[in-house]
This record gives C-alpha cells, structure tokens and sequence, in this order.
C-alpha cells in the first residue's frame, strides 16, 4: 500500500470535517499526479468534478448509454 497503482475508495471524504476533507484531496491529487488510477464512487458531484478527469455515472447498477 506505499505507492498502489490504483487506488479505490468509498465515500473516502464522507463524516470528514474540513481539514479532513482537504487532507483527502490533497492525497488523492498527489497519487493522480504520481501517475496512479484512482476510482472515487461519491453522491457529490460537485467533489466529484473537483476531483475527476472522467465522471461516469451508475444508475440501477448499469451504466447507461
């Protein structure tokens, strides 16, 4: 887990307060920038287009066309 090629996460900033979430963001920018793949599943799509080169969205398990 030093330096994982990809890295996957649940909610990883949700019951986080401020300087957590920024902590967070921090750590996952630099992975991105260490050339990592990191798979971020969030409800909040303003996080996720502060995060995101790509968004792809699931509804009902599927994602749709």
């Amino acid at each position: 887990m030093e330096k994982p090629e990809i890295l996957i996460l649940d909610e990883p900033l949700n019951a986080l307060d401020a300087d957590g979430v920024e902590r967070v963001r921090e750590i996952l920018k630099d992975f991105k920038e260490h050339g990592a793949t990191v798979i971020l599943a969030c409800h909040d799509r303003e996080e996720l287009e502060l995060l995101s080169d790509v968004i792809i969205k699931i509804e009902s398990g599927e994602i749709p066309a």
